[in-house]
């Protein structure tokens, strides 16, 4: 189905997934970064929640307590990719945002029942992936074209979802 979906959009004079806008480089490499960022961020806090509650006995509201420094630096780090791409390029700064994230990954390996290494990881991770998703989105919409802008919107919120359900 999946096919005969896509050959027919590829023949519709106004399809519902423009599948030109692919064909931009930087269209496709925002994608992929969103997807992936997004694939990490939303695993781990899958992870953690679980690691939270099931290994070390906490309650959901407890749980849900340690896990609000990450969500608010995630927040600022949002606010703040787009002022320090004034300063730092943007293929740098999402690099930059994606060593973050795995800098975070790698110290979630050394993980036991202190919950300092569990929050410094998580807080790099969220950091990481407020960046990289902010700018990755930017770019997202500065390739498409003005006139596709809303299906570049569309195909962009598609990734972001599928990127947090994988």
């Amino acid at each position: 189905f999946g096919i005969i979906f896509f050959r027919r959009q590829q023949k519709l004079p106004d399809p519902l997934i423009n599948l030109s806008l692919f064909k931009i480089p930087l269209f496709r490499i925002a994608l992929v970064t969103t997807c992936i960022a997004l694939f990490m961020w939303c695993g781990i806090f899958l992870f953690v929640g679980q690691y939270l509650q099931l290994a070390l006995g906490m309650t959901p509201l407890a749980a849900g307590l340690w896990t609000l420094p990450a969500a608010i630096i995630s927040t600022f780090s949002c606010s703040f990719a787009d002022p320090l791409s004034k300063l730092v390029p943007k293929p740098r700064l999402i690099i930059l945002a994606l060593l973050t994230m795995a800098a975070g990954l790698t110290v979630f390996t050394r993980i036991n029942t202190d919950l300092t290494v569990m929050l410094i990881a998580s807080m790099l991770i969220s950091t990481g992936c407020g960046m990289a998703v902010t700018l990755s989105m930017g770019n997202v919409m500065t390739a498409a074209p003005p006139e596709r802008a809303g299906a570049a919107a569309g195909i962009s919120e598609t990734i972001t979802t599928l990127g947090g359900s994988f």
